[in-house]
């Protein structure tokens, strides 16, 4: 599956080891609680939910929302609705 850039129209190809590979990978949402953008230094930080998207049964997209750590609470209802699982930290590519 490759990720799709709306700013040129093209798709580009999933990076490994990103939230979205594991969502593909797992065919379940994920969430990170808390990304880290400066390794070894405590900042605000972020925080993002992806949840696959079905298509006629046929897992054809991700959504990702990313939002500041503190602004947690704007995810609350999309947390509540979908359960998904949760990574504590994360320091790679979304």
């Amino acid at each position: 599956m490759a990720q799709r850039d709306f700013s040129r129209g093209k798709e580009k190809p999933v990076v490994p080891g990103s939230l979205v590979e594991k969502v593909i990978k797992e065919k379940k949402p994920c969430m990170v609680r808390r990304i880290t953008l400066l390794v070894g230094r405590e900042d605000e930080g972020l925080t993002a939910i992806a949840r696959p998207l079905f298509i006629s049964g046929e897992q054809a997209k991700v959504a990702l929302v990313v939002v500041l750590f503190s602004n947690l609470k704007l995810l609350q209802p999309q947390i509540d609705r979908i359960c998904p699982g949760e990574i504590d930290k994360f320091y790679k590519h979304l």
